[in-house]
């Protein structure tokens, strides 16, 4: 796992593949997979810690134990750096990661 808090190299990747937050006025959380590798990018409009976050986690579909290193993280990070507002939404995006890998017994083919 890689945690960045460098808001240019954060924001030119996120020019570099065409996303951004919606609305630079209040606080926000993006979500992204981008050559197999799993970005969650938290963006905090006020404060003293004002400024993108980027959580990396590489190859995440091969590793689990690094998808559950990132969730345990996020459960225990404070709130300067993960506003109250994001981190249900922050959770749910990487367990929702962590059920839909490959092999997951989740769906199947009956046919």
């Amino acid at each position: 796992m890689i945690i960045t808090t460098d808001s240019e190299q954060i924001f030119e990747f996120l020019g570099e593949i065409h996303r951004a937050p919606r609305d630079y006025a209040s606080d926000d959380l993006l979500a992204l997979e981008h050559e197999h590798n799993f970005h969650l990018v938290i963006y905090r409009a006020a404060g003293d810690e004002k400024g993108f976050t980027m959580y990396s986690v590489t190859d995440f579909q091969n590793n689990p134990s690094t998808l559950q290193l990132l969730l345990d993280h996020l459960q225990d990070e404070t709130e300067s750096i993960l506003p109250p507002t994001l981190k249900p939404r922050a959770l749910r995006e990487v367990e929702s990661r962590i059920h839909a890998r490959p092999g997951s017994t989740l769906f199947y083919d009956a046919h």
